[in-house]
């Protein structure tokens, strides 16, 4: 059972091409709303991309960011830092996209949909030594992107201004983080300084974006 291997008592909810297990604490109406929420955003992504999943993944979520690591710690997924939000495995048996719900389910939202876009990538090009600025960046544009058509256009909103002023207000300092050196997806994840981890996603996100 996900208590056995995961760690963590689990409940199943099941949808029409996935499945969807939450952590107590994690509300029945979210857990109810993602169940179907997969297929049509992977009928969104489909025109940005060109990139379908094989499957459908699974959408594992919890109530706080200690039980998220603890489901990576067990799932064998390293460097999920205090301050991240969620991750992805793109096979075995738990394959799927992991997320911390937030007091706002916009939040969550877009929690999944970045996940989702980082499971295609990988799934895509498993061996490609892919930058962690553009990989980020890209996760963050499309979750941005396409987060409106899913009820939560004002997050969206709120986050692409947050991001852009933040790299103008870098660039007129000359404090930018250059992009060479935002290459490693272990140092991006290894950063714990909250206020470089928003810069590193907002500098990366404009890269894409521009």
């Amino acid at each position: 059972s996900l208590s056995n291997d995961l760690g963590i008592s689990m409940r199943r909810y099941s949808g029409s091409s996935s499945e969807v297990y939450t952590s107590s604490g994690v509300p029945l109406s979210l857990a109810l709303d993602l169940s179907g929420f997969l297929p049509p955003l992977t009928e969104k992504v489909r025109p940005w991309l060109n990139l379908a999943s094989v499957k459908i993944p699974n959408v594992y979520l919890f109530s706080s960011s200690a039980l998220l690591r603890q489901a990576s710690t067990a799932g064998g997924v390293p460097d999920v830092g205090s301050l991240v939000a969620g991750f992805y495995r793109p096979s075995g048996r738990y394959r799927g996209v992991y997320g911390t719900v937030n007091t706002f389910n916009s939040e969550t939202i877009k929690t999944v949909i970045h996940e989702y876009v980082h499971l295609l990538v990988s799934e895509t090009a498993p061996t490609a030594d892919i930058p962690a600025w553009l990989n980020e960046g890209l996760a963050t544009y499309l979750e941005n992107h396409l987060a409106p058509d899913f009820g939560a256009g004002l997050s969206a909103q709120r986050d692409i201004f947050f991001k852009a002023d933040k790299v103008k207000s870098r660039l007129t300092t000359n404090a930018l983080i250059p992009l060479a050196r935002l290459v490693s997806q272990r140092d991006w994840n290894a950063q714990t300084d909250r206020e470089l981890v928003n810069l590193q996603y907002s500098e990366a996100y404009m890269a894409v974006r521009y």
